[in-house]
């Protein structure tokens, strides 16, 4: 490996450092996203058993103990209730848009480190055959494979390395866009059936709506 590295040039060095930027996003965001979709499936339900009773300040408790972003969204949001404020809903709905901003960190950099990596390598390329054209003018013409081996060593390497990264980058920013994306909706609706219940308990009352 270190070989490859070592005749892939210089170019290489800007390459493995894609390599290792891509691999951390990926299992930083795969593992937030696996998270995020575990709690929200066990929060959810307890926090819908809680409204039914339409106890709010045991909702608001539940919430500070759970600790997680979709739980910190609706403690805002019951604490509004508690306030008799009949905003909750435009609170849900605009704490939801700093969970979307934080489940897309990091993947403007991952669809970066994607397309510029095969564009790292074929700069590699073009460094590696003018390496291999200035070794034959230096040879006068009299040159063999062995002397061109060395640029054409650079030129293949680090085109077939920025490709090694780039794709395995591109496909995982789409499954991660795909997943945040479903995740988002899963919690959308789910949060919406919650509104809609807080909605209907407190319609007779006239407090909130």
């Amino acid at each position: 490996m270190i070989q490859l590295l070592v005749k892939g040039g210089v170019v290489m060095i800007p390459i493995f450092i894609c390599s290792i930027i891509a691999l951390a996003i990926i299992i930083e965001r795969a593992y937030v996203l696996i998270r995020l979709r575990r709690r929200s499936k066990e929060f959810m339900p307890n926090l819908r058993m809680i409204l039914e009773k339409e106890d709010y300040q045991q909702a608001k408790f539940f919430c500070e103990e759970e600790d997680f972003i979709v739980a910190l969204i609706w403690k805002e949001g019951l604490e509004r209730i508690l306030q008799k404020k009949k905003d909750f809903k435009e609170v849900i709905a605009h704490k939801s848009e700093d969970l979307v901003l934080s489940l897309e960190k990091g993947l403007n950099t991952l669809a970066t480190v994607a397309h510029i990596s095969p564009l790292l390598g074929l700069l590699g390329t073009v460094t590696g055959m003018i390496r291999a054209f200035m070794v034959v003018e230096q040879l006068a013409g009299r040159v063999n494979a062995t002397s061109l081996a060395g640029g054409i060593w650079e030129a293949l390497i680090t085109t077939a390395a920025g490709l090694v990264v780039a794709i395995p980058a591109m496909a995982a920013h789409h499954y991660l866009v795909d997943g945040i994306n479903h995740v988002i909706k899963e919690i959308e609706e789910d949060s919406y059936q919650l509104v809609s219940l807080i909605g209907d308990k407190d319609k007779p009352s006239g407090d909130l709506l």
